[in-house]
């Protein structure tokens, strides 16, 4: 046999033997925030780690992240809050909104990324948003590179979504970081939220088709 008949019969011996691993599919995960679900072309990316940044006060990320708990209520998908400041609030949410909710309420920033870590590293959860508003900006950004880059690998592993919420652009990996700033108005604030969402603005900074990893 011809050695380049040889190659190709090894080739194709090994390809029998030891099939290469298919990549996950990654899925969709919708926020039920129309303007937020078309900038990140239909929702939440899972694997992958998305940045909301509240450049404003009242800027809508609080109720971007009511509406991904209500439309992941319907689609009976798991949700961890890691809650690192007190940041969170449901108001105006009720009992079974909630009831796919799991609220982890932080001590420490170090606290926040142990619980983040094993949520993200956890499939039994469709998102995992943690919520770090309320920490000076100075303490965040000393978070080393090792730990986004672990978060980003739970999160694959785990075909999990992971949405940060922050008040200035901090995570170095991020696959998309949505800005909100825009302030809703004072009387705006008084409506329905069915009426709310559907006018909240926000801007797409960045967009990637993959996660990029800090170094380690």
């Amino acid at each position: 046999m011809p050695d380049s008949a040889k190659v190709v019969a090894l080739r194709r011996l090994l390809d029998e033997r030891f099939p290469k691993a298919r990549p996950r599919e990654q899925r969709i995960v919708r926020t039920g925030v129309p303007t937020l679900d078309n900038l990140l072309g239909g929702g939440l990316l899972t694997g992958t780690l998305t940045e909301f940044v509240s450049a404003v006060p009242s800027g809508g990320s609080q109720l971007s992240v009511g509406s991904l708990i209500l439309s992941t209520r319907l689609t009976r998908q798991r949700v961890a809050l890691v809650d690192a400041a007190g940041g969170f609030d449901p108001t105006g949410l009720d009992d079974d909104a909630v009831a796919h909710l799991v609220w982890v309420r932080c001590d420490s920033l170090a606290d926040c990324w142990r619980a983040t870590d094993l949520a993200a590293r956890d499939p039994n959860y469709a998102v995992v948003v943690v919520d770090v508003r309320g920490y000076p900006e100075r303490e965040l950004l000393r978070t080393r590179d090792s730990i986004w880059v672990r978060l980003q690998r739970g999160a694959e592993q785990a075909e999990t979504a992971l949405a940060i919420q922050t008040t200035t652009a901090l995570v170095p990996n991020a696959t998309r970081r949505i800005v909100f700033a825009q302030p809703l108005k004072g009387r705006a604030l008084l409506c329905p939220r069915a009426i709310l969402v559907p006018t909240l603005s926000m801007e797409l900074q960045r967009a990637h088709n993959r996660a990029r990893e800090g170094s380690a």
